[in-house]
């Protein structure tokens, strides 16, 4: 997986990954993608311990909560992923691998969200370091709608998490 870390964009200038964009291009569409963590160990003990507690008729609830959270943003006929990671916040080149990663939410921004509004929340972010518990890519993505796609129904960090968890774990039943 090729990343590139984006510096602050000119609307003069161009990016290979997004050449052609400028400040003020308009957000078409995001799409939330849903994939397991990387760590089949770490899968496989998280499932045994599921089964462990719910004498082998889990619902998958706690083995969904070890999930990664990405976006992929649209401005016009660009995309782009974006996501915190172990290793920071990047914008990726990356195609959605469609064997491990499931759409779990597409949608159309309500305001006039712009490519160098995303790229203020992705410099501020910049400055926050990778932490398991509060600074991952589910709060990274709870933080972008919030901020960015100003969504108020998702008010509360757990209602968000699990209403994603929940359609990745119906898509993967």
């Amino acid at each position: 997986m090729s990343s590139i870390k984006f510096k602050k964009w000119s609307s003069t200038g161009g990016h290979p990954l997004v050449s052609g964009v400028s400040d003020c291009s308009k957000l078409e569409r995001v799409r939330v993608f849903v994939s397991f963590l990387n760590s089949c160990k770490l899968l496989d003990v998280v499932r045994r311990v599921e089964k462990t507690f719910t004498f082998g008729k889990g619902d998958r609830t706690f083995e969904c909560m070890w999930t990664h959270f990405c976006m992929e943003l649209q401005f016009g006929d660009r995309f782009a992923i974006l996501e915190r990671t172990q290793d920071g916040v990047m914008f990726t080149e990356r195609k959605i691998d469609s064997s491990s990663e499931v759409e779990t939410w597409t949608g159309v921004p309500d305001d006039h969200v712009t490519f160098g509004q995303i790229m203020d929340f992705y410099e501020k972010e910049l400055g926050s370091p990778y932490k398991f518990t509060s600074k991952n890519c589910k709060h990274f993505a709870y933080d972008f709608f919030r901020r960015i796609m100003r969504q108020q129904e998702n008010l509360y960090f757990g209602k968000f998490c699990r209403g994603h968890e929940d359609v990745f774990r119906w898509k993967t039943s």
